[in-house]
């Protein structure tokens, strides 16, 4: 643990917390015309706390701009971006697939598409989100 503790606890008793759902993709499975659909878990329910746009994060090699983070993830700036601090939730390898994770906040359906672990040792993360606008919160 840092030597000023866990930030996540003591933001989240500044910062309210937000209800939200996640979902991770199990396996893919191919349609009746050939393409690839994501198969996911049941949404689960957590808390967090959701700031709209992007914000700073921290990686490897520090601290990361919200600038450089979005073209490195190749993010459209006019979309609906949120970032989402949470602490234990299992996701799947977002880099690798061609399916993101999900979040469900607000009645709105955000795929996650980068993660950084800001503190390890204290298992909390920050996800850079963008909104599906293909798929309905009702879906």
């Amino acid at each position: 643990m840092a030597a000023f503790g866990n930030l996540l606890k003591k933001a989240l008793n500044i910062v309210p917390k937000s209800r939200f759902e996640y979902r991770r993709v199990l396996s893919f499975a191919t349609n009746e015309i050939g393409n690839t659909i994501a198969q996911y878990s049941e949404w689960t329910a957590t808390t967090g706390a959701v700031q709209p746009g992007l914000t700073f994060s921290f990686n490897a090699r520090g601290i990361s701009n919200p600038i450089e983070m979005q073209k490195k993830i190749g993010i459209d700036q006019s979309k609906n971006i949120i970032t989402v601090f949470v602490k234990d939730i299992e996701l799947s390898n977002v880099s690798t697939q061609e399916e993101p994770d999900q979040i469900r906040y607000d009645g709105k359906v955000f795929n996650i598409m980068s993660v950084s672990n800001w503190y390890p040792y204290d298992d909390w993360k920050s996800l850079t989100c963008v909104e599906d606008t293909r798929e309905r919160s009702g879906a």
